[in-house]
This record gives C-alpha cells, structure tokens and sequence, in this order.
C-alpha cells in the first residue's frame, strides 16, 4: 500500500514538472513599462471605437521614447472638422487628469490624426 502511496505522489510531481516545463509563449512572465500601462490604461478608459454609425476612433499607443503616448484619431472623410476637435479635446482633458492623478509630470502626448475609409458593416 506504501509502495503504491509513493508511486502515485512521484507521478503527480513529474507530472507536474513536465506540465511547468511546457511554457507557450503567451505563458512568459512579462512586466510592462509604466509608459505601456498608461496607453493601457488610457485606452481601456477613454478609447473610442469606430461604429457603423459613428466613423471616429481614438487609439491610445505608447512610443519608444519612453515618455510619449501617441493618440491615434482616425475619422471617415464624411466626419466633420468639428467632431474630430471634439474627440481631440476629450481625449487631451482624458490624459491631463489622467497624467495628474497619476502625478507623472514626465508623461506627453503627441496627436495624429488620419482619415480612413469607413469599413462597410
């Protein structure tokens, strides 16, 4: 009965290392920048994704300077001037108290903005 005890426990612990060894490469440990978790954050929050009626996006990214993130408005050409100014000032008011809540003074945004064809739904 001990034997059998034994026996069942060393096959539960290589078991277990054979499982740990086989590692995917979505299973890597990984620790992101304090930049990657702003862009994280601030497109989790105040992210905007184009819909079949309204063809404005808004894409936070982080840049490789380390300090910068890219806030990305891509907008139909049938968008008004108005409307992309609108999502513009959102998003600066979104990251200043974003930014300040956080107190990383050393935090930037750079804006661009494209037009794109609209994906037909």
């Amino acid at each position: 009965m001990r034997l059998y005890a034994l026996t069942a426990v060393a096959v539960i612990f290589l078991t277990g290392l054979l499982c740990a060894q086989e590692v995917g490469p979505g299973d890597a440990p990984y620790v992101p920048t304090k930049l990657e978790w702003a862009a994280l954050e601030l497109q989790m929050s105040f992210g905007v994704a184009s819909t079949s009626t309204y063809h404005v996006s808004v894409a936070f990214i982080a840049t490789a300077d380390g300090r910068t993130v890219e806030c990305l408005i891509t907008y139909a050409p049938t968008v008004s001037a108005a409307t992309t100014k609108t999502e513009r000032d959102m998003a600066q008011l979104h990251f200043d108290s974003y930014a300040r809540s956080r107190r990383w003074d050393w935090l930037r945004i750079n804006f661009r903005e494209l037009p794109v064809l609209p994906v037909p739904y």
